[in-house]
C-alpha cells in the first residue's frame, strides 16, 4: 500500500469512468431492470426531439460519458459527466462541461414532458430529470425542473467522495446514500408522471407548452451563470 493508496489516482478520464464510476450505475441495473445505463460517447436522442419542437435550436454536442434511461418509455432522465480524472481535473473544464451538461439534461427534461404539453403546467413543476457530476474523486447529484414560465431551477441534492484507500472505506456510505437519493427521485417521478398522466387537459391556465424553452443562441446560454454554493473546488487544477 503507497501512501496514495492501493488504488491509483493518476489515471485518464476513461479509465476512471470505467473502473470507478460505471460499476456503481451496473448495481443499480442488476436490482433495477427498468433502468439501462449505456457509457462513453453515448448519442443523445432527446437533443434531437428538442430540436423538432424548437428548430431553431443550435447545440450539437449531443453525446455524453454515460446515459440512463427508462427501458419502458424509452426516455432518457439520468445524464452522467466525468471531467477528467481523479487528479487531474481543471477548473475550466468543469465550468464549460457543467454548462453542456444542464443542456443536455434540460432537452431530456422537454422530451419527458412532449407527451403532456396540453397538462396544465404547474402539475409539471415537480418533475425532475438527473444530472451527476463526477469531479475529481467527488461525486454530485443535481436535478433540474420546469419551475415556471421560461425557467428551469437546478438544485443540488447530494455529493459524496469516492474512496481510493481500505482506510477511506466509509465514504462508500456517503456513495450509497448519493444512490438512495437518486433512487429516491426516480420513484418520486414516476409518481409525478402517472398523475400528470391522468390530468385532464386544460386550456384556461398556462399549460406546458408554454412554459418549456430553450435558448435560440450561444450567447444566450453564455448568459446563464450556474452556481454551486456547497460543492467544493478545493483541489482542482485552475490552468486553460
Amino acid at each position: 500500500m503507497t501512501d496514495e493508496g492501493p488504488l491509483n489516482r493518476f489515471i485518464g478520464e476513461r479509465k476512471y469512468t470505467v473502473d470507478m464510476i460505471t460499476p456503481l450505475f451496473k448495481a443499480i441495473q442488476s436490482v433495477h431492470s427498468e433502468y439501462l445505463f449505456d457509457w462513453i460517447e453515448v448519442q443523445v436522442n432527446c437533443i434531437k426531439d428538442t430540436k423538432e419542437l424548437f428548430p431553431e435550436f443550435d447545440f450539437t454536442l449531443n453525446k455524453v460519458d454515460g446515459i440512463g434511461s427508462k427501458v419502458s418509455s424509452n426516455k432518457e432522465i439520468i445524464f452522467i459527466e466525468v471531467f477528467g480524472g481523479p487528479e487531474n481535473t481543471i477548473l475550466k473544464h468543469v465550468k464549460e462541461d457543467t454548462e453542456k451538461l444542464i443542456k443536455e439534461a434540460m432537452c431530456g427534461l422537454i422530451t419527458l414532458l412532449r407527451d403532456y404539453l396540453d397538462k396544465d403546467a404547474e402539475k409539471a413543476k415537480n418533475i425532475c430529470v438527473y444530472m451527476m457530476q463526477c469531479i475529481g474523486d467527488q461525486i454530485m447529484l443535481s436535478q433540474i425542473c420546469l419551475d415556471k414560465k421560461h425557467f428551469y431551477k437546478i438544485s443540488q441534492i447530494k455529493f459524496a467522495m469516492l474512496p481510493f484507500s481500505f482506510d477511506e472505506v466509509e465514504k462508500f456510505m456517503g456513495v450509497f446514500e448519493l444512490l438512495d437519493a437518486l433512487m429516491v427521485g426516480l420513484a418520486k417521478q414516476i409518481r409525478e408522471l402517472e398523475e400528470l398522466m391522468l390530468a385532464s387537459s386544460t386550456y384556461d391556465v398556462p399549460i406546458i407548452r408554454d412554459w418549456i424553452w430553450v435558448p435560440k443562441n450561444l450567447s444566450m446560454w453564455e448568459a446563464i451563470e450556474i452556481i454551486y454554493k456547497d460543492f467544493s473546488y478545493k483541489g482542482l487544477n485552475h490552468e486553460n
